[in-house]
């Protein structure tokens, strides 16, 4: 049985806008020997302009690249980032995820945050913490793994005196994760830390099976090494297959550019994976023959220098399709990546695509697919289907606030939400206040 990584909850705050914290349930309250994730996979993200749905998938992207960049915070283009999206008021930004590991049953659950601040113009790590329940039983409490604040850990909990030397005046830059992944130490904490082993185990396991797409720009690749990575859990996880994430979105488009490590095993899974897109897009598109693409050899890796869409008698670059097909093109991994049992987030799923193709692909993955899919969207099409399952929509209100949609008899959440009557979401704007202000009139 290959073993499962499922997010439960996610909680943010000081990014962008969003200055208190916005807490996203993708699962009940009680996690117990009944755990069943079925009619919680999918979840849809709805709010006005500007209330911080982006927010919502940027800093998930924050918190899954820092975990185990060590990098992360001394790159200038990471650095320029966080200063200009940290929130203006607060200074600094919070990010915590909840997630459940298993095979057949539920074995463990895991909690991770980590807080980071703009200090004049630098960002450093205020605080990082690493939380372990053991079993499915709901009263199990939480164990911490490790903690960290201002760059110090936490003595109280037992930790490798050898692990506490080596993160020694690195912690206000680097995350104790990375550290930790660096050095090559996962292995050697078996038996001597357990909790501490398949908490990072996990923790590993979460960041490899997430994948994060822009409507805007270039979508989260991990920089870190995805086969050294699944050598290590194919070595150390005791009982049933393990997925192999080596492959995982190595390419995250197929577009010009991408860099594919120069192995068999990568550039065939790219072909095979450029051949299913191709199929995805001939549904929407019949009269597309092929789409292949052009490759430039280099020391360590092939480089894609062209992406082609065939038809009977000519070919498109990938650059001139139409908009919607390039979209289409785009989040294809990322939806089948969910389809298969990962975990994807996707921002403005709606964005330059037929709501009735939309509306269908949600229920193909409500039926159909095997992980999760969380977009957010102004798309109302979607909430048709959303609507049966659970916890499948949530609302950001216009004071910060988050509002889950609950399923009560005959409730319709696009009617109410069209009406003004989701809970401080009030669409008090009329035809008439765009007198004066669009247009001229005497």
């Amino acid at each position: 049985m290959e073993r499962f990584v499922y997010l439960l909850n996610y909680k943010f705050s000081g990014i962008k806008n969003v200055e208190k914290i916005l807490n996203f349930s993708f699962y009940k309250e009680t996690i117990n020997n009944d755990y069943n994730p079925e009619p919680y996979k999918v979840k849809g993200i709805y709010g006005t302009n500007g209330v911080g749905k982006t927010a919502v998938v940027r800093s998930f992207d924050i918190l899954i690249d820092i975990m185990f960049n060590r990098q992360y915070l001394t790159d200038s283009v990471n650095i320029e980032m966080l200063k200009n999206i940290i929130n203006k008021k607060t200074n600094k930004a919070f990010m915590e995820v909840e997630f459940a590991v298993g095979d057949e049953s539920l074995d463990y659950t895991c909690k991770y945050n980590i807080e980071i601040a703009r200090v004049d113009n630098e960002i450093n790590i205020l605080s990082e913490n690493l939380l372990i329940r053991n079993g499915s039983y709901s009263k199990n409490n939480y164990e911490p793994v490790y903690s960290v604040k201002n760059g110090v850990i936490d003595d109280s909990i037992d930790i490798d005196s050898t692990l506490v030397e080596s993160s020694k005046n690195l912690l206000l830059k680097q995350t104790f994760s990375s550290i930790i992944f660096k050095n090559e130490t996962l292995r050697s904490l078996r038996g001597k830390n357990e909790n501490m082993f398949f908490a990072l185990l996990g923790l590993i396991a979460f960041h490899f099976n997430v994948n994060i797409h822009f409507d805007t720009e270039d979508d989260h690749v991990s920089s870190i090494n995805r086969k050294k990575i699944n050598d290590m859990i194919a070595e150390v996880v005791q009982g049933g297959n393990v997925r192999d994430l080596s492959t995982k979105e190595i390419f995250s488009n197929f577009v010009s550019g991408e860099q594919i490590p120069k192995a068999d095993k990568f550039l065939s899974a790219y072909e095979d994976r450029l051949k299913r897109a191709t199929k995805f897009i001939k549904l929407f598109k019949p009269e597309l023959k092929e789409i292949s693409y052009e490759r430039k050899e280099n020391k360590d890796y092939y480089e894609i220098t062209a992406i082609k869409f065939t038809y009977n008698d000519y070919a498109i670059d990938f650059d001139y399709e139409s908009c919607g097909i390039k979209r289409l093109f785009n989040i294809f991994n990322k939806l089948d990546w969910a389809c298969s049992g990962g975990i994807s987030f996707v921002d403005e799923i709606d964005a330059n695509i037929n709501d009735v193709y939309l509306q269908k692909m949600i229920k193909y993955f409500i039926e159909y697919g095997k992980g999760q899919l969380c977009f957010t969207s102004h798309n109302l099409s979607p909430m048709e289907e959303l609507n049966v399952s659970k916890k499948s929509i949530d609302f950001i209100t216009q004071i910060n606030t988050v509002e889950p949609w609950i399923k009560s008899g005959h409730r319709n959440p696009i009617k109410e939400y069209r009406g003004g009557l989701i809970k401080n979401i009030p669409y008090n704007i009329d035809p008439i206040d765009f007198i004066g202000v669009l247009g001229t009139y005497e």
